[in-house]
């Protein structure tokens, strides 16, 4: 094996969207994306698929079902717990997202996607919570 076979529920998020974007692809943009994936994450294809079928997030899904990829949390690059349990209703929820938000601003982000996509989960937060607070 030559890559990683543990990564983080954000990492994997992020792998499954490239390596769908690689298929939406034309052959020399797929090149950066695997680039991106071995670069980035440490993600080889060729360590969970040899076929010429094109490997697919479905793929991926699969290998962590049989236990061949294993998604573990690390405190210093996970906040999507922080997104998933989050409670707009509870009278807390303002203090929770400002907490949210200075958690983000100190946070150790895998790469720029990574922190594209944090940001844009902020961003959602923050919308639902200004609805939640007029209704």
């Amino acid at each position: 094996m030559k890559g990683r076979s543990i990564f983080t529920s954000e990492e994997a998020i992020l792998i499954k969207n490239t390596i769908n974007a690689c298929r939406e692809d034309g052959r020399y943009s797929n090149k950066d994306k695997r680039d991106t994936l071995r670069k980035v994450y440490k993600f080889y294809i060729s360590d969970f698929d040899r076929s010429r079928d094109g490997f697919t997030s479905v793929d991926f899904d699969h290998q962590v079902s049989i236990g061949n990829i294993k998604i573990e949390e690390d405190p210093k690059v996970t906040l999507l717990y922080e997104f998933v349990n989050f409670d707009y209703e509870s009278e807390e929820a303002q203090t929770r997202f400002d907490e949210l938000t200075k958690r983000v601003e100190k946070h150790a982000f895998i790469s720029e996607d990574h922190k594209q996509f944090v940001f844009m989960l902020l961003k959602e937060v923050k919308k639902r919570l200004r609805t939640m607070m007029i209704n």
